[in-house]
């Protein structure tokens, strides 16, 4: 594939556009923050399959300048990635999420699900003790752990399973809107 296509459509960037309902961009080596560009068009990829250099122009990134990065694939090459990833970045302010089996994600520690909703709750003065999280994948592991009641439904991703108080039914089965309709009527039910 031509890794310098910035709009090259693929499986993975259709996925994640359609999952987050907006557009996605595909950056070539050239585009990412200044990085010079692969050496050769012939190489395929470093020894996980990255693009040559990718974990140099990562760590090379300077705070504010990106706030999320994505990489997509197979799951068995993402197996490897991920592993690199997170080996490579320990000790550095980034968290290492698996999203889904084809995507990986390299987020800033304050771009997180868990620093958005700490953030929101420290604004409007909740406790996270009164907070519910609920979630289905790695990205939401950090606000599973951090609410007082972390939930995730039954599909989810090993590690937000784990990380979990409460596990739900299948996304699919309508067991959010279940289990919210729940918790409001027991609300209700005690201020009666």
């Amino acid at each position: 594939s031509d890794a310098s296509a910035p709009d090259r459509r693929g499986p993975d960037r259709d996925l994640l556009a359609q999952r987050n309902e907006m557009p996605v961009t595909v950056l070539g080596d050239e585009q990412v923050a200044g990085a010079p560009a692969s050496s050769t068009p012939e190489e395929e990829g470093g020894p996980s399959g990255a693009p040559p250099g990718a974990q140099e122009r990562l760590a090379a990134w300077r705070p504010g300048q990106v706030l999320k990065v994505v990489l997509g694939g197979s799951p068995s090459v993402l197996d490897r990635v991920e592993a690199e990833l997170r080996a490579g970045f320990s000790g550095l302010p980034a968290v290492v999420a698996r999203t889904l089996s084809q995507l990986v994600e390299v987020v800033r520690p304050d771009a997180t699900k868990e620093s958005a909703l700490a953030e929101l709750c420290r604004l409007w003065g909740i406790p996270s003790e009164q907070v519910i999280a609920i979630g289905d994948s790695g990205n939401d592991v950090g606000m599973i752990r951090w609410a007082g009641l972390g939930v995730a439904v039954a599909n989810a991703r090993p590690e937000a399973l784990r990380a979990a108080d409460w596990v739900i039914g299948h996304h699919a089965d309508g067991a959010v809107a279940r289990f919210l309709r729940a918790v409001v009527a027991a609300r209700q039910g005690g201020r009666r």
